[in-house]
This record gives C-alpha cells, sequence and structure tokens, in this order.
C-alpha cells in the first residue's frame, strides 16, 4: 500500500521586542484536510506538529538564530515530545485548553531543567497557575480578548516575578504604545505592518527618492538613462548595485565600473526585480526589520503561484505586487494615495485595494497564509484551481528565498 503524504502548512507570526526587533517566530500548524487547528490532547496530532517543523519544513530556515514559539497540548507535553526540539531557541508554549494539573505542573518543570523555555498562552490568572507562574520565562496577553483593566491589572501582578509579558494580537500602534507602557517586554499582531498615518504629513525626501524609483521600474518601458541618472544620485544605491553585479553569481569576465553598464547588463526584468527588493529594503530602514521580510515571502510566493493559478506571463506583475503590499506601512501613507503614484497593472492594484480579482485571490492567499487562516486558505486554493503540495512547495521555497536575501 502506497503511504499518503499529507501536506503540511505552517504559518510563521513574528515576535518583535519593544523597539520592534524579532526576537522570535510563534510556529502555526496545520495539516492534512481538517479546517481545524490540532486538538489540545490529540498525542498523535501532537507528534505530527513537532516531526514536520523538523523535518518537512527546516526549523532553521523558518526561524534563524532566533526563538521558535511552538504551542504545546497536553500530549506533547507529559510525554516529552518536545524533546526533539533544539534547546538552545525553543520556547514550549502551554495552550489555554491544557489545565495546570499535577502532572502538567511536573510536566513544566521537567521542562525547565531540561533547558527549554516556558511561555502560558492566552493567560488569565487563578490560584491554580501559581505554580507554573513560578517556572515561567514568558505569560502571553491576548489584547483583542481582555480590557485594559484586565491588561493593567496582570502587568501590575506579574511585574515582580521573573516573567516577561507578551501582548498579542496587537493590531494597532496604539494598542502597541499602550502594551509598551504597561511594561509588556514582546509584541505579536499585524500592527507593524499598519502605516502611522498622521494627515498633511508629506513622504520624508529620502523615502520619496525609492519611491520614485518604483515608479521608475514599474513603468511599460525602462529607460535606462533616466533610471541610472537617478541611482547614480545615490551613492549608497549605486555601491549596492556595482557590488551585486560584480558578485560571484554573475561572473563577468570584466568588471562592471558603471551604473549604465550595470543596468545593460542585468536586463529589464532583473533590474526590476533588483530595484524593487533595494528600494524596499531602504523604504524600511526606520521600520521593524520584519516587514521587508513580510514583504518578500509575499512578492515571492505571489510570483511562484501566477502560472498555476491562470496567470502564465504575469510572474513580475505579481512580485512587483507582492512587494507593494506593505508600501503604505513603509511610509506611513493611505495605500489608495500611493497607488495613484505607482503605474502598477491595474489588476494589480484593483488587488492591493483588496479587490478579489485573479491577483486579488492570489494575494488574499499569500495574507491568509502569514495569519494561519487555515479556513480561509482551503477556499482560496480551491477558487484558484490550485492543489496544497502547490502551495505548500512554494511558501516553503518564499521563506528561505526570503530568508536567504535578508539574512534572516
Amino acid at each position: 500500500m502506497t503511504a499518503v503524504t499529507e501536506t503540511v502548512f505552517v504559518a510563521r507570526q513574528p515576535v518583535l521586542d519593544r523597539v520592534r526587533r524579532v526576537h522570535g517566530y510563534e510556529l502555526l500548524h496545520r495539516t492534512g484536510q481538517e479546517n481545524r487547528d490540532q486538538g489540545a490532547d490529540a498525542v498523535r496530532d501532537a507528534m505530527r506538529i513537532i516531526a514536520d517543523v523538523l523535518n518537512s519544513i527546516a526549523f532553521r530556515a523558518l526561524v534563524g538564530n532566533r526563538r521558535a514559539f511552538i504551542p504545546m497540548t497536553y500530549g506533547t507535553l507529559v510525554h516529552e515530545y518536545y524533546r526533539a526540539l533544539p534547546i538552545e531557541n525553543t520556547v514550549l508554549e502551554l495552550l489555554e485548553t491544557v489545565d495546570p494539573s499535577d502532572d502538567v505542573v511536573a510536566a513544566c518543570r521537567s521542562l525547565k531543567r531540561a533547558g527549554y523555555q516556558l511561555a502560558l498562552d492566552d493567560f488569565n490568572y487563578h490560584e491554580g497557575y501559581e505554580p507554573l507562574l513560578e517556572i515561567a520565562d514568558v505569560v502571553k496577553v491576548d489584547f483583542l480578548a481582555t480590557e485594559y483593566w484586565e491588561r493593567k491589572s496582570l502587568a501590575d501582578l506579574l511585574s515582580k516575578r521573573n516573567v516577561r509579558l507578551l501582548a498579542e494580537k496587537v493590531e494597532t500602534h496604539q494598542q502597541f504604545r499602550e502594551a509598551v507602557e504597561l511594561g509588556y517586554s514582546y509584541f505579536q499582531g499585524f500592527f507593524f505592518c499598519q502605516p502611522q498615518i498622521v494627515r498633511g504629513r508629506e513622504i520624508s525626501s529620502y523615502k520619496r527618492n525609492y519611491v520614485m524609483l518604483l515608479q521608475q521600474v514599474n513603468e511599460p518601458r525602462l529607460d535606462f538613462k533616466d533610471l541610472a541618472d537617478v541611482i547614480r544620485r545615490d551613492v549608497a544605491l549605486s555601491c549596492k548595485l556595482l557590488k551585486y553585479l560584480n558578485s560571484v553569481p554573475f561572473a563577468f569576465r570584466h568588471k562592471i565600473t558603471s551604473v549604465k553598464q550595470a543596468l545593460v547588463m542585468l536586463g529589464e526584468n532583473a533590474i526590476r526585480r533588483w530595484v524593487g527588493l533595494t528600494a524596499l529594503s531602504f523604504l524600511c530602514e526606520d521600520k521593524p526589520s520584519e516587514l521587508v521580510l513580510l514583504s518578500m515571502v509575499r512578492a515571492y510566493l505571489c510570483e511562484e503561484l501566477a502560472a498555476d493559478a491562470g496567470l502564465d506571463g504575469r510572474e513580475l506583475d505579481l512580485f512587483m505586487m507582492g512587494l507593494a503590499s506593505a508600501l503604505d506601512a513603509m511610509v506611513d501613507m493611505p495605500r489608495d494615495e500611493l497607488l495613484i503614484q505607482l503605474p502598477l497593472a491595474r489588476d494589480a492594484k484593483i488587488a492591493l485595494r483588496g479587490g478579489r480579482n485573479r491577483p486579488g485571490q492570489v494575494l488574499a492567499l499569500a495574507l491568509a497564509l502569514e495569519a494561519g487562516r487555515w479556513g480561509e486558505v482551503d477556499d482560496l486554493i480551491g477558487q484558484l484551481h490550485l492543489t496544497r503540495q502547490q502551495v505548500s512547495a512554494s511558501l516553503e521555497k518564499a521563506n528561505a528565498w526570503a530568508g536567504a536575501i535578508c539574512g534572516a
């Protein structure tokens, strides 16, 4: 009998620190045919989570040298299946559905003795948690499910303990600032990829140059002379381009010494990709590094899925659409205002405004995978006539490619 290989999806959600640097990633897992997370007491599924994270997804490609927050079911915990995971950068996250019974407390003490860190997920205080609070490293508080007074009382209660507070489901910059003021150390949610819009404020001059570059490379026909002039005016950009073209992968016989020569040697499509990626990195200099990584994963994934989703020949359009999907957060401007300035393909603009045309469905799939909305993922896979295997393989490639580019 032939073994059936199930398709694995892992969403990687960043955990940021107080200065918005990436501290680690929570790994959200979905496998098989079910539109649900793994059951709290399903030992078999719990074992599969760890096996898939270690074998199918490439642990290091997902988290690099940062911490991985991995949800623990009752079965994973008491049977110590987590011991297959690397001690030095794994935080074992006890789900809120697991009661703090004597065997659970004993198992948590065991994992601490082994050298792992312990996090308590979706925490709501009651006396039964006291033994766990004595050994926990991180306590997670759901900012969508709690009121301000609850978040503050937990901060007050835990302020004198040797435990860090993590604010999860932080969706706005205001919630982030509130959590910082209350003494929270770590933050999870999509606040970092939302723009901080101040009416009447213009894009800063140095960012405007990179937005102009994005405009130029999205024009139907590239003007090499004009593009070279813009790049030459930016020393850092010129150096990056020449270094890139003189790197080992190209191995040109003669050294590239001028910007215009570099652009001609690179070719149109490669120029559009390189300028897009490089402009993105400069636009995000004062933003969390995760914003660049997130945009790159979206871009590569959209490009990878283009042909299979019925958009053959539109790969570059979908790549640029993915890159532009977080541009409003990079320059802190409303998306509609930015899209007026960028000559992207018309259907890509519709997609970026939330439209569910074909490119919009591809972008929506990338966003659903990012957030771990598995039911929506399956719906979109069906609408796009894709397979889970195609999407899973493309997501793995996108994560690896973006991680290599960003050094994550």
